[in-house]
């Protein structure tokens, strides 16, 4: 770990139920951005005392853009890698000294693979990613990436995929990737993008939109 610059990101909204364990257990590990999303409830208050690096957004910019907006402040930071880290506490049982002790020079990607998916519509996209791009969790919430290859073209994400689109943009440059098997926990409420209908068809909508644009019309 001594060997690296090492920051999490983690995107939050309306996480005070769990917000100050991920602090605690992230801040064993590195420093911590925490996006805070136009909470409406403790959440950015929270974080007030905490010793880590507080943005707020000023609008309410979804998963996806807080991610890349804490992605960005690694850069500016020079951080040497950055990992994104879920609010909700679903990964606190991960061996994070193990995981960090997979990063190295020569990688530049690192993907975990849940045990377990929310939604139907999300094993479907894992049936699409074991065809195309050798079975990567694509919507995992923790990946490691090596901020010097994060240059603006693939930070770049004009269709909101819950930033699994960056992964496949590392891949297809032929960067180096590896999968990281974890065991996630059961989340003490509701997950923040629901798990109603309409989430499935917009995940379902994302696999056709990863279809068309790197399957169909990029070969």
């Amino acid at each position: 770990m001594d060997r690296f610059r090492i920051v999490f990101v983690v995107p939050a909204r309306n996480e005070e139920r769990s917000i100050l364990k991920v602090i605690n257990y992230l801040n064993n590990y590195g420093d911590t951005i925490i996006i805070d999303d136009c909470s409406n409830d403790n959440t950015f208050n929270i974080l007030l005392d905490q010793n880590v690096i507080k943005l707020q957004n000023k609008t309410k910019q979804g998963y996806q853009k807080s991610v890349i907006i804490g992605l960005q402040e690694a850069k500016k930071l020079k951080y040497d890698f950055a990992i994104t880290f879920d609010a909700d506490g679903q990964h606190l049982n991960l061996d994070m000294s193990k995981f960090i002790k997979e990063l190295n020079n020569s990688c530049d990607l690192i993907i975990t693979q849940r045990n377990i998916k929310n939604r139907i519509s999300e094993y479907i996209l894992s049936f699409y990613s074991k065809i195309f791009y050798d079975g990567v969790d694509l919507l995992s919430g923790v990946k490691a990436y090596k901020v010097s290859n994060l240059k603006n073209d693939l930070l770049n994400l004009n269709f909101n995929s819950y930033c699994s689109e960056l992964a496949i943009k590392i891949i297809k440059k032929k960067l180096n990737f590896k999968k990281y098997p974890i065991n996630i926990l059961q989340r003490e409420d509701n997950p923040r993008i629901g798990n109603s209908f309409n989430v499935n068809l917009k995940i379902l909508y994302i696999l056709i939109f990863f279809l068309f644009k790197y399957n169909i019309l990029n070969k």
